[in-house]
């Protein structure tokens, strides 16, 4: 539920889970399998717990989300976002072709030229110049393997949005992260002084 398999290792002050509104849990199989990385009950481990796509989400998906996380940990704070590359299909009248990579894809060669023959069939057919989408991490993963496209690369940058429901905000938000990162440094300066002898 991480999104980086590694965070074993890294330090961190403040929990913050990332749970997609629209397929909360995937298909509720770990990794290779699914995209859990770990069962529910580490949401006990979690400062905060984000629902994005919480606005395309029904009210009912929504509680059937909080009653499993407060299953599974009811002292965190729920929040609910916006978060979605998908609006990029719903814009308007444009021509789309769409391809579709598993999460952390690394591009091949072949992946390329379906790319470059894509969006050379649309510029052929539309008389206009192409652009490709992809989105921030998967150029960050190959910036070069993109830049050998005869197209137009845009970037997809997106920001978490906190939407305001049930009394909570994103003024909420960043009081809880303030809160939580206060709490623990206070913590830890306490425990280095003790053991300082201060």
């Amino acid at each position: 539920m991480t999104v980086c398999r590694q965070h074993w290792s890294l330090l961190r002050d403040v929990e913050i889970v990332m749970v997609n509104g629209l397929a909360p849990w995937g298909n509720s199989h770990f990794i290779p399998r699914g995209p859990m990385r770990e069962p529910l009950s580490a949401l006990g481990r979690a400062d905060i717990v984000v629902i994005h796509n919480a606005d395309m989400a029904s009210e009912m998906q929504l509680k059937a989300i909080r009653s499993a996380i407060e299953d599974n940990n009811a002292t965190c704070s729920v929040f609910y976002s916006r978060l979605a590359p998908s609006h990029f299909f719903e814009i308007g009248p444009l021509k789309i072709a769409r391809l579709d990579f598993s999460d952390h894809h690394f591009f091949s060669a072949h992946d390329l030229e379906k790319i470059q023959e894509t969006a050379r069939n649309l510029m052929d057919e539309h008389s206009k110049d192409t652009i490709v989408l992809v989105t921030e991490k998967d150029y960050d993963r190959d910036p070069e393997a993109l830049k050998t496209l005869d197209a137009n690369v845009w970037v997809l940058s997106s920001s978490l949005q906190i939407m305001h429901h049930s009394k909570q905000g994103e003024d909420e938000f960043m009081r809880k992260v303030n809160e939580i990162i206060t709490v623990t440094w206070c913590a830890k300066s306490h425990a280095a002084d003790r053991a300082t002898g201060c």
